[in-house]
């Protein structure tokens, strides 16, 4: 293992809960928090096993088994163990109880209901029997785990290195128990399963097999132990290899520390793979998030500039461009023909405004008041089409894959009556921008001159301007 794997682990779990959406890495950032650094917070010093299985399989006669002391309560009708029990050796809880292991909050009684701050508690008893460097944890039947005690339960699952599964001839097709152990399994952490009262080692083995089908991964090893009425009074569990590898006895199995660290190592890998998986699921999430992000922006930006267009044709001041026109054709005429156009226009304008007496215009009103009047004539269906594409029934499913939060701002933006205080926001910058009516007519002159580029002569067209500066001072007269 990497020395800096779990400060690089923790800078990533401080990273994912500084997210500010982050709905779609919580499962990623649980798995570095729940499972990842409690596992190293003692440094990889012991083995976790849990033990779990169906109500009355032999759980927890298994556990004093292996604890080689009564410490859990079994009955032949089942049902004894109501909350997670473990067992250490004395070195062992110890060690644990000087720890900070942030998996379970260590007690010396059976805890009443946890609640739901902070980790849950763990009753922990010294066994001698059992060999330093193992911590076994006893459980409840699958229905109490997931009725009373989701946390607890989801605890052990994330950091137990070793899943000690338990069934019978009875239990071990049964459906509720396999979608149980593959909720348990799914990590990809190594398993042993010991078969309970089986009639001999080949049907447990065989039986194991068709278990691990369904399941869809294979035990590290097979246990089985014969049906005794011994067991029924308190005696322990015989224990037969039925299959796999590793030594004959579990006990000792469980007792060796080359197998406890390859165990715990393939454990640790299993996690990694988990985040690595996790990781790109997210990725993809955010990808998918994004990407919609994006697109909705797009279509929205697709109608703001659909409008943009529609308020610069209905407001375009012709006679700017044609102002602009003229300058240009006269800038490239005869100087005669500049002169006397120059004044007929003046003449023009001066009838023009002896008859009609007309106030000075605004140069930027002649810009300005005609934009304002195409938005509003121009607002109304340009915002049914947003509505159309981006609101709660709209046509296109872009919000579909939206952030909750954007999308809560989305359907506030596009709520029935917001139409106006948008439209009002958009007269009131549009009435604030104050058009530079010199900067417009150099680039109308601009247009003119690169039109008249490409078109190669412009006689025809000094000509015709000839005569539309003739026409308007016989109008004037």
């Amino acid at each position: 293992m990497p020395p800096d794997l779990p400060e690089r682990l923790r800078s990533l779990g401080r990273l994912l809960a500084g997210e500010p959406e982050a709905e779609d890495l919580a499962a990623l950032r649980d798995l570095v928090e729940r499972d990842l650094l409690p596992r190293l917070a003692t440094g990889g010093g012991f083995l976790i096993a849990g033990i779990v299985g169906p109500n009355n399989a032999g759980k927890s006669t298994l556990f004093n088994t292996l604890a080689g002391a009564p410490l859990s309560e079994a009955r032949p009708e089942g049902g004894a163990t109501r909350r997670l029990l473990g067992a250490a050796h004395p070195e062992t809880l110890a060690a644990l109880r000087a720890s900070s292991w942030p998996a379970f909050r260590l007690v010396e009684t059976e805890p009443d209901e946890d609640g739901e701050d902070g980790p849950p508690a763990l009753r922990v008893l010294a066994a001698p029997g059992l060999a330093p460097g193992l911590l076994l944890v006893d459980t409840p039947d699958f229905d109490s785990i997931h009725q009373k005690h989701p946390r607890q339960a989801a605890a052990l699952l994330t950091v137990a290195d070793l899943v000690i599964v338990v069934v019978t001839r009875h239990t071990y097709r049964n459906a509720e128990v396999v979608a149980f152990l593959r909720r348990w399994l799914a990590c990809g952490r190594p398993w042993i399963l010991l078969y309970n009262e089986a009639p001999d080692a080949a049907t447990a083995a065989r039986h194991a097999a068709d278990l691990a089908a369904d399941l869809g991964a294979p035990p590290r090893a097979v246990f089985a132990s014969p049906h005794r009425l011994e067991v029924q009074a308190g005696g322990p569990l015989l224990l037969e290899k039925a299959a796999g590898e590793g030594p004959a006895e579990l006990g000792a199995a469980l007792a060796d520390p080359a197998a406890r660290a390859r165990l715990k190592k393939e454990a640790l890998e299993a996690g990694l793979r988990r985040l690595a998986e996790e990781a790109g699921r997210a990725a993809a999430r955010r990808r998918r998030t994004l990407r919609a992000v994006r697109e909705t922006r797009e279509s929205a930006a697709a109608r703001a500039r659909s409008l943009a267009r529609a308020v610069a044709e209905a407001a375009w001041p012709l006679g700017l461009f044609l102002e602009a026109f003229r300058e240009v054709l006269e800038a490239r005429g005869h100087p005669v023909q500049r002169l006397w156009r120059r004044s007929l226009r003046r003449a023009r304008l001066g009838l023009t405004r002896l008859l009609r007496r007309r106030p000075p215009e605004d140069p930027a009103s002649a810009l300005q008041e005609p934009a304002v009047r195409a938005l509003e004539a121009s607002w109304a269906g340009v915002w049914e089409d947003l509505v159309r594409d981006l609101g709660p029934e709209g046509r296109l499913r872009l919000r579909d894959g939206l952030p909750p939060g954007l999308r809560e701002a989305l359907d506030r933006d596009l709520a029935p009556g917001r139409s106006r205080e948008a439209a009002a926001r958009a007269r009131a910058a549009l009435q604030e921008h104050r058009p530079d009516r010199g900067a417009f007519q150099k680039a109308c002159r601009n247009l003119v001159e690169a039109a008249l580029e490409e078109r190669g002569r412009s006689w025809d067209l000094q000509a015709l301007a000839d005569l539309v500066s003739l026409a308007p001072l016989a109008a004037a007269a």
